[in-house]
């Protein structure tokens, strides 16, 4: 394959040039000239060559570090998918028809825990391997759709968005589905070039996985799908390929009963869906937030997306933008928004949120569309300077968004351990604040209940929560913990946190229902406030007599 570059000198072939060549042309360095080429590198390449691809390869190698470098606990989403993995694999789908999840991710960190423990550095490197694996299979994918600069610039891009490097630090699907996606959108392009028996079983291997992964992944399959179908109906190829997707559609069916109770009694009773404005939000919040450097971030990554889509080189320093869109231009963009719009659409049939960690199938494709908007620009200089501005505001949006505490239940948990005593009575309320912290605390030391279903807190039964909640009277359930805690003489501790939604002020009643009986002495232990998910604890002493 040649790819020209401006002047006489042409690429070689890419078996016959070093990586550090590659890297050299990919970020603007001019070829090798003819005259060095017998030589080889060491003969074409100066000294001062080395600083560029030095410079990409520390700055990936530092993005690579972040997605290892979170210490902070893990919060209820993380805690609880933990608590579900651990699960003997027979009782799966049963749990997870109650908390409204395919099963994959469960099923990997099952077998990992198995291996490595259940560990917060442990069940966090999962994702992060799969964080460090979607940078090569983006490199691969980008090369693909615009060569080996836009191969360079999409990986940089992904390597240096906080987006990608938060979900590798979490304990969830999401970087497993961007990896997927990616993964997906490689498999899509061989197949279509040359539709091989391996090449389709890996289209329909894949397709499986994204619906076994994450739900919104059903948006990207459908837009796959629809796009194959046009294709085949202007007889340009890829029934062979749309077999495959089909394939792959067929293989979730034995899940689809549990998708099915999923839909009509999960969902996510913690939020409403958004309205138009939220898939601009969820754009910023993929693609650097609202602090300056992730104004910088989104503006940059959004522009460079643009001319990916609709961006054609007519000279050195001259781009056209064509409103009809370049062929690759259009299909990221329809990959990306079938998603984004999907997800919209979902969200007002089912009534359930509208997340940008939910649009995790959407990053790929925009990414990728922004790594061929980089390969537009012509010279080091001008796309050093734009990449090298998405790594430094990468770098100090990643590095926040990763150290940033994401619960108080660390020191919650602390407070109980040096001042509960054993069989101590511990209220959550909400549940959702369950998991976090009886992670932390050793098992069989208390006795904790959560409301409203009064179960144990290692997890949570979405199943008709809000209607649930609606229906639990604050007084019954409140008067039968202190009836459990008075016939031991123990202390009642309550971890509670108003604000969410359909509780309305049932977990400030438990709060006042407690203070309201003189056999307990209430004072306040933790404040919540400093983290993603804040939660105060109330102690209530009992004082007979």
């Amino acid at each position: 394959m040649r790819l020209p570059l401006a002047g006489k000198n042409r690429w070689r072939t890419t078996r016959q040039r070093g990586l550090l060549e590659i890297v050299i042309h990919a970020l603007g360095r001019g070829p090798v000239g003819e005259e060095g080429a017998e030589s080889g590198v060491q003969a074409g390449i100066a000294w001062r060559d080395y600083v560029v691809p030095v410079a990409v390869a520390g700055a990936v190698g530092l993005f690579v570090v972040l997605r290892f470098a979170a210490r902070t606990d893990l919060w209820l989403d993380e805690a609880l998918t933990v608590d579900i993995a651990r699960l003997p694999l027979a009782t799966l789908p049963h749990a997870l028809s109650e908390d409204g999840s395919p099963p994959l991710f469960y099923v990997l960190l099952h077998f990992w825990m198995g291996i490595f423990g259940s560990s917060t550095v442990a069940v966090r490197a999962l994702p992060g391997i799969f964080g460090v694996g979607t940078l090569g299979a983006v490199w691969a994918a980008a090369r693909r759709f615009g060569g080996h600069v836009a191969a360079w610039s999409a990986m940089i891009v992904t390597a240096a968005s906080p987006f990608a490097a938060y979900y590798s630090t979490e304990v969830r699907m999401y970087s497993l589905v961007m990896l997927l996606v990616a993964l997906e959108l490689l498999a899509l392009l061989l197949a279509l070039e040359k539709p091989t028996g391996p090449r389709l079983s890996a289209v329909a291997v894949v397709t499986a996985a994204l619906l076994y992964s994450h739900y919104w992944s059903i948006y990207l399959v459908a837009t796959v799908g629809v796009y194959l179908v046009v294709r085949v109906v202007r007889r340009r190829g890829g029934l062979p390929v749309l077999l495959a997707v089909l394939g792959g559609i067929a293989a979730f069916m034995p899940w689809l009963p549990t998708f099915v109770f999923q839909a009509e009694h999960t969902g996510t009773p913690w939020r409403t869906h958004g309205g138009p404005g939220a898939v601009y939000s969820v754009m910023v919040q993929m693609f650097g937030g609202l602090p300056a450097w992730g104004r910088l971030l989104f503006v940059i990554t959004a522009g460079l997306a643009v001319l990916g889509i609709a961006g054609r080189r007519s000279g050195r320093y001259l781009v056209e933008l064509d409103m009809a869109g370049v062929p690759h231009g259009r299909m990221l963009a329809m990959m990306a928004g079938g998603v984004l719009a999907g997800g919209l659409a979902g969200g007002y049939v089912s009534n359930s949120a509208y997340m940008a960690r939910y649009a995790a199938a959407a990053f790929i494709p925009l990414v990728l569309l922004a790594g061929r908007g980089a390969s537009l620009l012509d010279g080091k200089w001008l796309r050093g300077g734009v990449l090298g501005c998405v790594v430094v505001s990468g770098y100090f949006l990643s590095s926040g968004v990763v150290s940033a505490a994401r619960t108080q239940a660390g020191q919650v948990a602390t407070a109980l351990m040096r001042q509960a005593g054993r069989g101590d009575v511990i209220t959550y309320c909400p549940d959702q604040l369950g998991p976090a912290v009886n992670r932390l605390l050793p098992g069989g030391r208390f006795d904790q209940v959560t409301f409203p279903r009064g179960t144990g807190p290692a997890r949570i039964d979405w199943v008709d929560y809000l209607r649930v909640v609606a229906s639990t009277s604050v007084g019954a359930f409140t008067a039968g913990l202190e009836a459990s805690a008075v016939s031991g003489g123990h202390n009642m501790w309550v971890v509670w946190q108003p604000g969410y939604r359909g509780f309305g002020g049932k977990c400030a009643g438990i709060i006042r229902f407690m203070a309201k009986d003189s056999a307990f002495k209430g004072r306040v232990v933790v404040r919540a406030g400093g983290s993603y998910e804040p939660m105060g604890l109330y102690e209530f002493r009992y004082s007979p007599g």
